[in-house]
C-alpha cells in the first residue's frame, strides 16, 4: 500500500498537505504538525516536514505489522472538533481496504 505526502507551500499553513493513502487522499492543514520552535527557523516547512517524516514512519511500520481480520488507524486531521484519517483493514491476506474516518 502507497502512502504518498505532498506540501502545497504558500497557503497559510492550512490546506496545504495532500496525503494519499492507495486510492484515498485527503488535504488537511500541516498546521496541525507545527510546533512553536517552526517559528524561530528560518523555513518553518522545514520542521513540518520532520515531523511528518516521523508520522509516516509510524504508520508505514503499523501498516506493515497489520495482520489478517485486524485494522489500524492513520490520524491526518486533528481539529479542535474531531481527528480525522484512513482506518485501514486487513480484509485478506496481502490485501487491505480503506475507509475515511471522521
Amino acid at each position: 500500500m502507497e502512502i504518498k505526502v505532498t506540501l502545497l507551500p504558500g497557503r497559510n499553513y492550512h490546506k496545504d498537505l495532500l496525503i494519499e493513502v492507495g486510492n484515498h487522499e485527503e488535504l488537511t492543514d500541516t498546521y496541525y504538525f507545527w510546533r512553536d520552535e517552526f517559528g524561530k527557523l528560518k523555513n518553518p516547512y522545514e520542521g513540518i516536514k520532520k515531523v511528518i517524516s516521523d508520522y509516516l514512519g509510524i504508520w508505514v511500520s503499523k501498516l506493515e505489522k497489520l495482520k489478517l481480520n485486524e485494522q489500524v488507524f492513520i490520524p491526518i486531521n486533528f481539529s479542535d472538533e474531531f481527528i480525522g484519517g484512513f482506518k485501514v483493514n486487513c480484509d485478506k491476506p496481502k490485501q487491505k481496504s480503506i475507509q475515511e474516518n471522521w
